[in-house]
């Protein structure tokens, strides 16, 4: 019978060494795979958080924009696009008219973005795209006339809207200081109190009259 020595008898065997090894190995992989996951895909890590049902739209206001105009999109399952990385995040967009429009703000429920310039008029499509699919909703564009003349432009605006303009003065009331190319003017007439006033902006090499429930959000500070 072969005695063993007090040294042999106090070192691990063969087996043993490889049991310990592997399972140093597998909590070094657990470790390794859980570290991945918390570094990709959607909010805490995991790319099936991204929304798995259709965005629906609720309401589009303004109804009728401009092409460059602002438009505020409420609605529901919109996503929280800013909590994705970037890879993912191009998959939330809006467009209208085919045409992606530069977005302003995201979240869950609400949607700021800027119709494209190149946009026709006519009635037309916005799309709200998430991953989860897309919903639709009709706007109404309109391309603004560019006049020679501030008076010119109200005129024709006054006439458009059902108003006989005869009798009527046309008074600067302010310039921006800011950009001097937005004037606000008010006109008057004899015996009418309520006077109309129109909100002009020197563009394209013309007068264009402009919105305030359109595009008064592209108005100087000093003139809103």
């Amino acid at each position: 019978m072969r005695c063993e020595s007090a040294r042999e008898r106090g070192r691990p065997g063969r087996t043993g060494l490889h049991s310990a090894a592997g399972l140093l190995l597998l909590a070094i992989v657990a470790i390794v795979s859980v570290a991945a996951a918390a570094g990709c895909g959607g909010p805490g890590g995991d790319s099936k958080l991204l929304p798995k049902s259709p965005p629906r739209i609720n309401s589009v206001e303004p109804g009728t924009t401009v092409p460059g105009g602002e438009v505020e999109i409420l609605g529901t399952g919109f996503g929280d696009r800013n909590a994705y990385p970037e890879g993912d995040r191009q998959k939330f967009h809006v467009s209208v008219a085919g045409q992606n429009t530069q977005l302003l703000s995201w979240s869950e429920y609400k949607i700021m973005v800027m119709v494209p310039t190149s946009v026709g008029a006519g009635a037309q499509t916005l799309l709200v795209v998430t991953p989860g699919g897309q919903d639709g909703m009709r706007l109404d564009v309109f391309v603004q006339t560019v006049y020679s003349t501030p008076n010119a432009a109200m005129l024709d605006v006054m006439r458009k809207s059902g108003m006989d303009p005869s009798g009527y003065v046309f008074v600067l009331k302010k310039t921006s200081r800011v950009d001097s190319n937005w004037r606000l003017y008010e006109a008057k007439k004899k015996g009418v109190t309520a006077a109309p006033v129109f909100m002009l902006h020197l563009e394209n090499g013309g007068w264009v009259v402009k919105d305030p429930s359109t595009t008064m959000a592209q108005w100087p500070a000093d003139m809103k």
